[in-house]
């Protein structure tokens, strides 16, 4: 699971106090000492918002669909790794590209 990834710089008791769970079993999640349930899973994933086959790294059999599907995982994590500050200075490089995308 993508967890560490995605809870940035917030420490793991400040997320499991906002998903309602202890920081241990936050922590065990994370670790991957214990899987989630299902509904935990669409919890976390709502609460980081990233969809449940990203959140889990689900990737399906290789297809020339995939590239662009694995692409757009990478730049997710990515992106969800910025601050919320280069986030939307990111947004606004990217709508600069599409303006001049036509030059």
């Amino acid at each position: 699971m993508r967890l560490r990834e995605l809870r940035g710089n917030k420490t793991q008791e400040e997320v499991a106090r906002d998903l309602g769970m202890t920081q241990k079993t936050y922590s065990n999640y994370e670790t991957g000492t214990t899987e989630p349930t299902l509904s935990i899973i669409m919890k976390m994933a709502e609460y980081f918002g990233v969809s449940p086959n990203f959140l889990c790294e689900f990737r399906p059999k290789y297809s020339p669909k995939n590239d662009i599907d694995r692409e757009l995982n990478d730049l997710c994590g990515k992106f969800y790794s910025l601050t919320p500050k280069n986030r939307d200075k990111l947004q606004g490089y990217i709508q600069g590209l599409l303006d001049n995308q036509g030059n």
